[in-house]
């Protein structure tokens, strides 16, 4: 790790009790499943033992610049969507945003994290009223689908796939049967969307393609998602026809940035490759060109 990736941790710069917290639970020991408290107040309850639960755990939250991101580009009364939710760490950074007069649909198929979110949601109180969790797997066709879940997932319980047709079984693997929807059908009815985050393992292009109406008349603003393979790729060409421009997300000591999505990646190898796509440039430029980190109290 260069010295500049080793010393750009705002978690730690910003609130430094974070430091000790993270050595005492390095070395102590943990439940299976632990509540914490998150920096903007709301609980929730982790795995710690898990990839997502131990960054929790460990600073206090996960993927900072997404997570700041949506903070920035969400306002009360907006309208957002998390479609690949998991345990409901980034529905309640919306939830929190958006306040009791906005809505969050947030949506995860995988049956043990969807009883994990509506937990989680439970725990919010009023801003857990503007989520409605539905327990279904987002993609461009109607009907059902295999959910896949491999022997990763005890390390990292964001692993597991939608795979549409026949699955070749595999003895470490566990299958689910479950509902595939689009968002074309089940967000019809809303006027429009500030925000689409999406973490779908793979599942991009489908979710896309099944909300081709809702691009088509601009009725998403913003999304948020990964994408592993290099730039240009089918996801930001299908982002791009629908006239929004992407930029690559990047996490400095002082605050997110946005770059051109084409820019080499700065920050180290394993962190995630995530984006955002815009109909508003110039205004995603302003949300995020402020210093200091809203998710962390500054």
């Amino acid at each position: 790790m260069r010295a500049t990736e080793y010393l750009n941790k705002p978690e730690y710069w910003f609130r430094p009790w974070q430091v000790v917290r993270r050595v005492a639970r390095q070395w102590g020991r943990h439940e299976a499943v632990e509540e914490v408290r998150l920096p903007w107040g709301m609980r929730l309850r982790i795995r710690p033992g898990e990839i997502i639960g131990r960054a929790i755990w460990q600073t206090g939250l996960y993927d900072l610049a997404v997570s700041e991101t949506i903070a920035r580009l969400l306002q009360p009364g907006d309208r957002a969507i998390d479609a690949g939710a998991n345990l409901g760490y980034m529905t309640g950074i919306m939830a929190w945003r958006v306040g009791e007069r906005g809505r969050v649909w947030s949506f995860e198929p995988h049956p043990e994290l969807v009883a994990e979110l509506r937990a989680n949601v439970g725990l919010w109180g009023a801003a857990g009223a503007a989520v409605r969790v539905v327990a279904k797997a987002l993609g461009e066709t109607e009907g059902e689908a295999t959910l896949v879940q491999t022997a990763e997932f005890a390390q990292n319980r964001g692993t597991s796939s939608v795979v549409a047709g026949e699955v070749v079984e595999k003895a470490e693997e566990r299958r689910f049967s479950v509902e595939l929807t689009r968002l074309d059908s089940i967000c019809s009815g809303e006027a429009s969307f500030a925000l689409l985050k999406i973490d779908v393992e793979g599942g991009e292009l489908a979710v896309l393609r099944g909300a081709a109406g809702l691009l088509r008349a601009r009725r998403i603003r913003q999304v948020v998602f990964e994408e592993h393979d290099r730039y240009p790729t089918p996801v930001t060409n299908l982002l791009e026809a629908n006239g929004f421009e992407v930029f690559r997300l990047v996490k400095g000591l002082l605050g997110p940035g946005l770059i051109p999505a084409g820019e080499p990646a700065r920050g180290p190898a394993w962190a995630p490759p995530s984006y955002l796509a815009t109909l508003d440039p110039a205004g995603a430029r302003q949300a995020l060109s402020g210093r200091g980190w809203r998710v962390l109290g500054w």
